[in-house]
């Protein structure tokens, strides 16, 4: 039985056991190993605008058999989908990545298209080995190092949400918008507080809007190269 302390040496372990608390609102994301097209964008991209990510939850299945008594099934869920928000700064930069990524999965050969009854294009998609990727969610301490790290293994967008647009909403912010993506599964790594790991977030002095520039540029080539 663990032994239950009062007063300043209660504080004092506690202290000692929680040592640097985890805030919810230090993370950073990563797209990594992105489709054929995509590859070439650039670490800052999908990265320093995310407002809020998700990390994923794991089940394992059961049957109830003999009224009172479970049994594994034999599967396991790991989620399969998550959701991410982003700030939109001013050329939709982001979101346009996400956007020509969903295009780049259904629209694999234009030119073998087929016309349904109602008019519209018959979809061709890509095989999925061609169009996912890896996505990275690390949880930070204070001082900025990892403490633990998501990897979604096989991601790819499925969605893009609606963006609300009114007049009468004032000055409420920065635009944002969310998007949904799907992954086979997931894995996640805990780090030592002596784990060094390279990550792309901006740092003080290291971080200008020359970078999202330059970033554009770069999807203006990917998007010549799609057409």
């Amino acid at each position: 039985m663990a032994e239950v302390r009062d007063g300043k040496s209660g504080i004092d372990l506690f202290k000692s056991r929680i040592g640097q608390p985890i805030m919810g609102n230090r993370f950073v994301v990563e797209f990594v190993g992105l489709p054929g097209p995509f590859a070439g964008l650039g670490a800052d991209n999908l990265t320093i605008l995310c407002r809020n990510a998700v990390l994923p939850g794991k089940a394992l299945s059961t049957n109830q058999i003999h009224r009172h008594r479970n049994v594994l099934d034999g599967t396991v869920d790991y989620g399969n989908e998550v959701s991410f928000t982003y700030m939109a700064d001013s050329n939709f930069l982001d979101r346009a990545i996400i956007e020509e990524w969903l295009r780049f999965i259904h629209t694999a050969d234009v030119s073998t298209r087929t016309k349904f009854d109602n008019g519209k294009d018959a979809q061709v998609f890509r095989f999925q080995e061609e169009y996912v990727g890896t996505v990275l969610i690390h949880v930070l301490r204070k001082d900025g190092s990892p403490s633990l790290t998501y990897t979604l293994e096989e991601a790819f967008p499925i969605a893009v949400a609606d963006i609300d647009l009114s007049a009468d909403a004032g000055d409420t912010g920065p635009l944002e918008f969310s998007f949904d993506l799907a992954y086979r599964h997931w894995h996640s790594e805990y780090h030592a507080m002596k784990d060094v790991r390279d990550m792309n977030q901006p740092q003080d002095g290291n971080f200008s809007v020359s970078g999202l520039n330059k970033g554009r540029k770069i999807f203006d080539a990917v998007l010549e190269g799609l057409k």
